[in-house]
């Protein structure tokens, strides 16, 4: 059901309308004599869709249509308008109308046409919006995710550009805090005794081109010790040269370091959070077509495949 409110000071004009558009059913049509009148409906009914007059006493069509525009940029608004108004045409446009129609003409085609904006009209503003949900979704569903996921082009630094929002749980600090060159270098949070061996390690994994895993310790915001489990590989370039690292940090359930070359498997935990991880990215995947979100997502995949080779 589309829900519309119309506009207009000619009361056959408004009768002539309601009936045609509520006749034929999936459209239910309130109406209004003045601009003004309808601005006062509108602060407390939501309709999703406005058609509105253009010549009309105290505030024309335009004036209103601008009213709109400057708190609501998304309902949809259809102008009447006389036969040859070219320039209020151009100039609704402008401001922001979905679209117009001139008044003039055969009565029951001219009628059809406004059923059909209205419903096309409509139609993109809800597709619109379940797009942003759908969106919305997928990205709170990625920085959710029970890990903590980063991309860099400066591992060897520390410097992630993207750190998803399971570092807090896991480190203190938000995604804020460590991404970015202005962002705190994650080595910072690697105890002193680990993180010759744990840049070490990282190095030579990167230069041989390989997936590195390793276990060591970070202390938290708080000072707390806690173990970690690191696993991640680089991305290299036509030429060979290392272009970015991906990777996926979560906490451990070992408390001893664990180097690449040791043929220890990993954490049991480790299997669940694969698991789970997996699932969320089925989800996110049809939660949205955004590129940013789906490449995160691809690289996030081939962490976990990689993984999966050492589990």
């Amino acid at each position: 059901m589309i829900s519309a409110l119309f506009i207009d000071d000619d009361k056959n004009d408004l009768f002539i309308v309601q009936n045609y558009l509520e006749k034929r059913g999936g459209i239910k049509v309130a109406t209004a004599t003045t601009a003004k009148d309808a601005l006062k409906i509108l602060r407390h009914y939501h309709f999703d869709a406005v058609i509105c007059d253009y010549l009309m006493p105290e505030m024309d069509g335009l004036e209103f249509l601008k009213t709109i525009r400057s708190y609501d940029r998304t309902t949809p608004i259809i102008i009447y308008t006389g036969k040859g108004r070219q320039e209020v045409v151009i100039e609704a446009l402008n401001h922001g109308a979905d679209y117009y129609l001139e008044k003039e003409g055969i009565a029951e085609f001219r009628l059809a046409q406004l059923r059909y904006m209205l419903e096309v009209a409509v139609a993109r503003r809800r597709a619109s919006e379940t797009d942003a949900i759908e969106r919305s979704e997928a990205q709170a569903l990625l920085l959710k995710m029970p890990v903590m996921l980063y991309t860099s082009k400066m591992r060897r630094k520390g410097i992630f550009e993207f750190v998803s929002e399971g570092c807090g749980p896991l480190t203190g600090y938000n995604s804020t805090d460590l991404s970015g060159e202005l962002g705190i270098p994650y080595p910072w949070l690697i105890h002193d005794d680990d993180r010759p061996f744990v840049q070490q390690l990282i190095d030579k994994s990167l230069n041989e081109k390989i997936p590195f895993s390793v276990r060591y310790r970070i202390r938290t915001f708080i000072g707390e010790e806690r173990w970690v489990y690191e696993h991640g590989f680089g991305l290299y370039s036509g030429n060979s040269e290392l272009s970015e690292v991906v990777g996926i940090i979560t906490e451990s359930e070992n408390n001893h370091m664990l180097p690449i070359e040791n043929p220890e498997k990993t954490d049991n935990g480790i299997e669940n959070k694969l698991m789970e991880l997996s699932s969320h990215i089925s989800l996110g995947r049809d939660l949205t077509m955004d590129p940013k979100i789906i490449e995160i997502f691809d690289k996030i995949e081939n962490i976990i495949n990689s993984m999966k080779n050492e589990v």
